[in-house]
């Protein structure tokens, strides 16, 4: 028995299975000659990576602050209905303790169904909301708390690394920046080692 070598033939009108308009791997007939290899898969990991930053940061951030939180509608949004006196103004939340149901609007009217799946606050002037902003601390407590993200992280980085993240926090402190964004900057340089000698 002999082994033979099939080769497609350019002489018949028939196209072979490399070029046919609709080949087993392409059975709708798409062009996907400029589109580039797709495999559900990403690459280089950035948005998993974003994820785990901005995650970790705000995690620690919230399980370290002993303020509580403030109520984002007056903090940043202009007074309405007379619920809150000024923009700016930082008034506290409750613990998420409200239920609030679902309510759908039909033709027959309104019916509330179900509940939302987290519960709300409750701000002192009557706001619902479904977190809040956690409030900046004093200089002396956030370098120590940063002290603290960075030894319980799970990246092990030498000493001169850690000081130069924190000289850069306390820069950042200095320069009002807002807590968030210096605990993200932290957990950014923990968690991605390109961002330390990139700045």
């Amino acid at each position: 028995m002999s082994i033979q070598q099939y080769q497609s033939d350019e002489s018949t009108d028939r196209p072979s299975l490399d070029r046919a308009a609709y080949a087993r791997y392409d059975h709708w007939g798409d062009s996907d000659e400029d589109e580039p290899e797709c495999t559900g898969h990403d690459t280089d990991k950035r948005p998993a990576l974003e994820q785990k930053i901005k995650s970790a940061a705000h995690k620690f951030q919230k399980a370290t602050s002993t303020d509580g939180m403030i109520d984002p509608i007056a903090l940043s949004e202009e007074p309405e209905n007379g619920l809150h006196d000024y923009k700016g103004q930082v008034i506290g939340l409750s613990a998420p303790e409200h239920v609030i149901p679902k309510r759908y609007e039909g033709q027959f009217g309104s019916f509330d169904y179900s509940a939302h799946s987290h519960r709300w606050r409750e701000s002192e002037v009557g706001h619902l909301t479904f977190g809040g902003t956690i409030p900046d601390r004093e200089k002396e407590r956030l370098l120590a708390d940063l002290e603290l993200f960075i030894e319980l992280a799970s990246v092990r980085i030498p000493p001169s690394t850690k000081e130069t993240i924190l000289e850069r926090a306390r820069q950042m402190k200095e320069a009002d920046y807002h807590d968030d964004r210096i605990f993200e900057m932290v957990s950014r340089c923990l968690f991605d080692p390109n961002e330390i000698e990139d700045n």
